[in-house]
């Protein structure tokens, strides 16, 4: 198994702790601090960039292993987590603190794929919201782009960072601007410094190691629904969202019932209209106030 080196240097910040550096960079330690010069020999260990490389899933190794041989990414969940140090001064500035623990997981939430606006890109469930007390977010496994996904997952910070009770407005809005989002606020678009900025982190971070999904609606072979099967069933209006869940996308949508309509000419109810669902539709049609058959619009 590759591991990673861990090369102490002493930074002007913390004299007297050695610190943990990347292997292919030992001028840049983990926990961000500046190098000045080379490390003791018995000193303690920097605390920070200890927890950092534990958190990573990092392993300790001599120096004498290969560079070539560090391998600092294993998974998606790593990957993020790695992001997530290098995001958290950005929120700390801003008088948002982001939880010292989260969960990241790559999924689509908690209704799944089906059940959510198309444009969801990110899911965020306040500490309330897990038994362990710990903000779950969720990235979308059809995003492709490496930069994206970095921006989702700023969006995703904030809500954990203020646990959900803002929603899209008040600390997020105010946040989300700061760091250089704008337009709506529920999909947040990056402007073009904020994109260069993600595009820099992302070369640092590497490739997004994800192959991103086909969506069901846009793979060849998945088979597409017929309108009885996609409509919801009696008195089905929709749950919306619930209470501490925020995510980056449209609310979902809340009726799905179908919409009737009196077509009968010089009908006297004057075009009369109703919705009921496709359950009932099976069973058959309703009448307008005239007694006129209508038929859906």
């Amino acid at each position: 198994m590759s591991a990673e080196i861990r090369v102490y240097v002493i930074t002007k910040h913390s004299k007297g702790n050695n610190h943990i550096a990347k292997p292919e960079d030992a001028a840049k330690t983990l926990c961000g601090k500046p190098v000045t010069g080379e490390g003791v020999e018995g000193a303690g260990i920097c605390g920070n960039c200890n927890r950092l490389a534990d958190r990573r899933g990092l392993v300790e190794a001599t120096q004498e292993a290969a560079p070539e041989a560090a391998d600092l990414v294993k998974t998606r969940e790593a990957w993020l987590h790695r992001a997530v140090d290098i995001l958290r001064p950005r929120y700390a500035a801003l008088g948002l603190p982001i939880p010292e623990k989260l969960h990241l997981s790559i999924g689509y939430g908690y209704k799944g794929r089906g059940g959510e606006s198309r444009t969801i890109h990110g899911f965020c469930v306040s500490r309330f919201g897990s038994k362990d007390g710990v903000n779950h977010i969720f990235i979308s496994p059809e995003i492709e782009e490496t930069w994206r996904v970095l921006a989702t997952l700023m969006h995703e910070l904030i809500h954990a960072g203020d646990d959900c009770a803002s929603g899209h407005k008040g600390t997020f809005a105010r946040v989300a601007k700061a760091l250089g989002f704008e337009g709506k606020m529920t999909t947040t678009d990056p402007n073009e410094a904020l994109i260069e900025d993600l595009k820099i982190i992302a070369d640092e971070l590497g490739e997004w190691p994800h192959g991103a999904l086909i969506a069901p609606r846009k793979s060849p072979r998945a088979p597409r629904k017929t309108a009885p099967e996609v409509e919801a069933e009696e008195g089905d209006e929709g749950e919306g969202e619930p209470e501490g869940v925020e995510h980056s996308g449209d609310k979902a949508q809340k009726n799905r019932h179908v919409l009737l309509k009196c077509v009968t000419p010089d009908c006297g109810c004057e075009g009369y209209q109703a919705r009921t669902t496709r359950k009932w539709l099976a069973v058959g049609l309703p009448s307008c106030p005239c007694g006129n058959e209508m038929q859906a619009a």
